[in-house]
């Protein structure tokens, strides 16, 4: 129980950490996008 506790864990860390990288890059592509523009 504990190791599917822990797998769950990194999962949820991992998919948080996608989640934020992706809306920081569309934020940060945006800016550029709109300087160059």
């Amino acid at each position: 129980m504990k190791e599917s506790y822990f797998d769950g864990e990194i999962l949820d860390y991992i998919g948080y950490s996608i989640l934020v990288a992706i809306i920081f890059g569309l934020t940060l592509g945006s800016q550029h996008l709109g300087r160059f523009a």
